[in-house]
């Protein structure tokens, strides 16, 4: 089954809440929050029980295409957070799975989504 996923990408707390709005009027089944667009001292923890529609938070890295130049540890840490306050899915890249797990250990792996995309040709 595929869900319509809409990508909030707003730099500020009221603007990303907009976009939620917006994704939940044209019927939007889920949204990815990107905190690496947020500016930062946003509120970002508010966006993850706001609206309606289920969550996955992505904290992507410059190193992967995003906009995230938090040390490893501070950029996970949110992602974990978000787990514990409510998200229904993470996204963190493979790349980023050691650390993650070290940071984990012991901890319900819940929500969590891995992916690797490869060039294809």
């Amino acid at each position: 089954m595929a869900l319509v996923c809409v990508s909030i990408t707003a730099t500020s707390t009221g603007a990303a809440q907009a976009e939620i709005d917006l994704a939940e009027s044209n019927e939007a089944e889920m949204v990815e929050l990107r905190l690496d667009f947020l500016a930062e001292g946003e509120n970002w923890e508010s966006l993850v029980s706001y609206g309606k529609l289920p969550k996955i938070v992505t904290n992507r890295a410059s190193w992967e295409g995003g906009n995230s130049d938090e040390i490893e540890e501070v950029r996970l840490g949110k992602l974990i957070r978000a787990l514990d306050i409510g998200a229904d899915f993470i996204d963190v890249e493979l790349k980023a799975a050691d650390t993650y797990e070290k940071m984990t250990k012991g901890k319900p792996k819940k929500g969590l989504v891995g992916k690797e995309f490869r060039a294809q040709g």
